[in-house]
């Protein structure tokens, strides 16, 4: 679920409050079993946010068909030698509701813990620890589910910027095969090519050739409009027009490559 190492959210810490609250416990966690070490997605009552594998309660709660509980860890032959049972952390108390995704993958636990040993965790308890724990599973996937959205939404995204890019380069070839059938002087061709490549790129013309374009006579024509007046294969003889017959304007072009 790309979660480990992740930093602290809201959600997973609002869930071992309760957790803990509802069980009345100094330490509740959502452990996330990895190779080779149990990492703390939600950490209350601990200063740490990992510890190997070979010493976690975690890794035998994953192997259980539903809640492990551990009333007193001192005598338990499992973890009476445990180093958090015999250390500083001092565990006696342990209950872990595994966390088992849709298709069965057990990731971790929700667990609560007590340097105090009990008497009981009744059937009832261990209900709702399962309950709090499908909530974690809910989340995790909710996430999981969130982020392959929005790496799709940014994918199709992508994918339509491409789409609009190839269809202003085929637009702009088009372009410029039309104007080569027109019965224009070389440099107004060139001129008018330049512009419409440099509108697919979406950058100045002068910027891609480092063309410099002189115009003359009382109107501009734009390419747009050569292009519409233009018909292949009508073309006058000996005159400078846009293939019905209508003269263009007259237009020096001195385009400069770099």
């Amino acid at each position: 679920l790309d979660v480990l190492d992740t930093p602290p959210e809201a959600i997973f810490d609002s869930l071992t409050r309760l957790a803990a609250l509802t069980f009345q416990t100094p330490i509740a966690l959502v452990s996330l079993v990895d190779a080779d070490r149990q990492w703390f997605k939600s950490c209350l009552g601990l200063d740490v946010r990992e510890t190997s594998r070979d010493v976690a309660f975690c890794d035998h709660a994953i192997r259980e068909a539903g809640v492990m509980v551990v009333l007193d860890a001192t005598q338990d032959a499992r973890f009476a030698d445990n180093p958090l049972v015999t250390g500083d952390l001092g565990i006696r108390f342990y209950a872990g509701a595994p966390l088992v995704t849709p298709d069965g993958f057990k990731l971790g636990s929700l667990c609560v813990i007590d340097p105090q040993p009990r008497a009981a965790f009744s059937a009832e308890d261990q209900a709702a620890l399962t309950d709090l724990a499908g909530i974690v599973v809910s989340e995790l996937e909710l996430r999981f589910t969130k982020r392959e959205l929005e790496t799709e939404a940014q994918g199709r995204a992508q994918m339509v910027s491409f789409l609009r890019e190839t269809q202003a380069v085929n637009e702009a070839l088009l372009g410029v095969s039309t104007l080569t059938q027109l019965d224009l002087p070389p440099q107004d061709t060139a001129a008018f090519a330049i512009e419409l490549v440099a509108q697919a790129a979406q950058a100045p013309a002068a910027d891609l050739v480092g063309a410099d374009v002189d115009r003359h006579g009382n109107h501009e024509v734009s390419v747009g409009e050569v292009l519409e007046k233009g018909r292949p294969g009508q073309a006058a003889h000996g005159g400078r027009n846009a293939g019905d017959g209508q003269s263009l304007p007259h237009r020096r072009v001195c385009v400069r490559i770099r």
